[in-house]
């Protein structure tokens, strides 16, 4: 859409041209619009500008999506920390967009290089201080909020339980309103007691027989015959209209005319407000375009 928005210009203003591949005199080389690639004139004409053809020092800047680092009297294009050759450049460049440390010679730099003021995230690592050093979280239980909880991806799958971060475990829940609206991936809890003074969470995965599995269909668990196992049956499980109206408690599931298909109601309204916002983008575009024609 952007060269699209460019070429129009060009045909009705007379711009330059949309590649550098294309300019002829060296006076049009830096005048190149396409927004992309900056130009550079050699020998050669004008050409894509990389690395290799910028004079040093050059340790911030980045050409064709790879960042420059200064090697000597030249620059070099660097797609990884232990492709940079000295200290000062390591401290600087962000190979691949990762943050480079010097140690003997350059790597990505690792929680264990951070302060315990600094100590937070490396590279994409969240880190924790802990027993005196900076180091990456392991565990759930070494999470202190809620927000990092729900979000941190380690090996096993972290929940928000009782006030603190631990392993995802429905059984783990004691508070009903918590218990139901706890859920992770295709795993959803519920309070599956008959004494509504007790709190029994579980989910359809934790049932391990059939007849319990069957039990709990009001919740939305069914009995997978081929494997012996209890799972949640989704909202896109339903084919017809009849059976996504009745799915669950009746209020968890909806047909979504638009796609003709049994969604959940947070997804239809989330469909809904991307179309929304799709329709609004396309409609700013063609008056835009349709401006540009008649300037």
């Amino acid at each position: 859409m952007l060269v699209l928005i460019f070429y129009c210009l060009s045909l009705v203003k007379g711009l330059s041209p949309l590649v550098c591949g294309d300019v002829i005199e060296e006076k049009d080389c830096l005048d190149v619009i396409n927004g992309i690639y900056q130009c550079k004139w050699t020998k050669n004409g004008c050409v894509n500008m990389k690395c290799e053809l910028a004079t040093p020092p050059c340790d911030e800047l980045i050409y064709q999506n790879k960042a420059c680092s200064t090697s000597g009297s030249n620059c070099v294009s660097v797609s990884e920390c232990s492709q940079i050759d000295n200290q000062k450049s390591c401290e600087i460049v962000k190979a691949d967009g990762r943050d480079c440390f010097w140690d003997t010679n350059c790597r990505i730099k690792q929680c264990s290089d951070y302060d315990q003021t600094n100590c937070k995230i490396s590279n994409g690592d969240n880190c924790i201080f802990k027993d005196g050093i900076c180091q990456k979280v392991e565990l759930c239980t070494d999470v202190s909020t809620k927000e990092l909880c729900q979000s941190i991806d380690l090996k096993d799958q972290c929940g928000w339980i009782e006030n603190k971060c631990d392993v995802f475990d429905c059984k783990k829940f004691t508070n009903s309103e918590e218990c139901f609206s706890a859920g992770l991936n295709n795993q959803y809890c519920f309070n599956g007691a008959t004494d509504n003074t007790v709190v029994n969470c579980m989910s359809c995965q934790s049932l391990n027989t059939q007849c319990d599995c069957q039990q709990y269909s009001l919740y939305g668990c069914r009995w997978l015959v081929e494997t012996s196992t209890c799972y949640t049956q989704k909202c896109e499980n339903f084919q017809d209209t009849i059976g996504c109206a009745q799915a669950f408690d009746g209020l968890t599931c909806i047909w979504y005319n638009p796609l003709n298909s049994c969604k959940s109601i947070a997804t239809a309204n989330e469909l809904d407000r991307q179309c929304d916002l799709y329709v609004f983008s396309q409609t700013i575009l063609v008056g835009l375009l349709i401006w540009m024609i008649y300037i």
